[in-house]
């Protein structure tokens, strides 16, 4: 494993960025885009355990949202990540279930993880009304 965080940062998002870019995830990727855009902001405003919460939520009827809670997910809670729910999934649980301290650390980790996906995110992938309208 990589010692400089920030570069295991940007690969993990890169791959889930790309991992986006499957023909089988083609609807999926305007919500995937805006949420991306908007989840800083939302963690800003509403805090880290609500903002999480909503994006959950949406993910129920929303395949984008839901691709996303799980890259989101899976860089917080997979073993060896920076951290403090590394090896605590599911991330709700972990969020709920930490100390105020953990919580702490956590929004300072996923800020500096959204920063890699949301750029990415931008940088790769094309969104479908664009596409449409182009046509």
């Amino acid at each position: 494993m990589d010692n400089n965080i920030q570069l295991q940062r940007a690969k993990h998002a890169l791959h889930n960025v790309k991992d986006m870019k499957k023909p089988e995830n083609a609807g999926a990727i305007d919500e995937y885009l805006s949420a991306a855009r908007g989840l800083p902001a939302e963690i800003r405003m509403n805090g880290l355990g609500q903002a999480i919460a909503m994006l959950r939520a949406r993910g129920v009827k929303n395949e984008g949202a839901m691709a996303l809670y799980r890259h989101v997910s899976d860089w917080m809670c997979r073993e060896g990540s920076p951290s403090p729910y590394a090896g605590r999934g599911p991330l709700l649980d972990a969020i709920v279930g930490g100390e105020e301290s953990a919580y702490r650390q956590a929004y300072v980790e996923i800020d500096a993880y959204l920063a890699w996906l949301k750029r990415f995110a931008d940088a790769f992938l094309e969104p479908l009304t664009k596409t449409k309208e182009a046509s």
